[in-house]
């Protein structure tokens, strides 16, 4: 059995986009789920889902997610960001979302994938300490990108983190259990952290935070 559950700010402008999108991406894992033996979950010794797979790939089906609710978005993957002649990175993803008027929007999607290992190690402090960090390396990207590319640039910066969750021992269902109560007693309000969906299995599983802002917004020191 798979389920999706996600909580997003009440106060976010963009609430029932990232709604729709938190569905989608749940909708897009299920498929692959159902589509792939490895994902088999009635073998206890078969590989997961959530442990294969790559910051990349987890970008690939959200990319798929997007794509689904709104068919016109564009998509560039990995693109290299300079400063001059100097090599500054690699932004993960950049999306361009028409409206109405065929004008776009443009968000910019700075990624990490994490091993989620259980309550004693996730607290809020420091979940918002890890958005701080690529918080910032996406900044970095944005302000580049303006500098050089786009005069009328004014991008998204959507920072996400992806946790997976380790498949059980003999059948445990343990680390679910404690996600679980980790995903119900989280206080998104309290935090910096603008959506936190949770997509699992009854023995494996994946947290996806994150945070929408301009570049040269000001995070929360916690």
């Amino acid at each position: 059995m798979f389920k999706a559950e996600h909580k997003i700010k009440s106060n976010l402008k963009e609430y029932k986009s990232v709604d729709l999108v938190c569905g989608s991406f749940g909708n897009e894992i299920k498929q692959v789920l159902k589509s792939f033996p490895i994902a088999n979950n009635e073998n206890e010794e078969a590989a997961s889902l959530f442990f294969l797979n790559t910051e990349s790939s987890w970008l690939g089906l959200l990319a798929l997610a997007i794509r689904r609710v709104d068919n016109k978005a564009s998509f560039l993957e990995e693109l290299t960001i300079y400063n001059h002649d100097k090599h500054v990175g690699r932004l993960d993803l950049l999306i361009s979302v028409p409206n109405k008027h065929d004008e776009s929007r443009y968000y910019l999607v700075e990624a990490k994938c994490r091993e989620w290992k259980g309550l004693d190690y996730w607290s809020i402090s420091n979940a918002n300490g890890n958005f701080n960090n690529i918080y910032e390396q996406a900044s970095k990207y944005a302000k580049e990108i303006i500098r050089k590319s786009f005069s009328h640039f004014e991008p998204e910066i959507i920072s996400l983190s992806f946790d997976w969750i380790r498949k059980g021992i003999s059948g445990s269902s343990q680390r679910i259990d404690g996600a679980n109560k980790y995903f119900y007693d989280f206080e998104i309000e309290k935090t910096d952290i603008d959506f936190l969906s949770f997509y699992h299995t009854e023995v494996d599983g994946l947290f996806v935070y994150g945070k929408i802002g301009k570049p040269n917004s000001q995070m929360t020191n916690t």
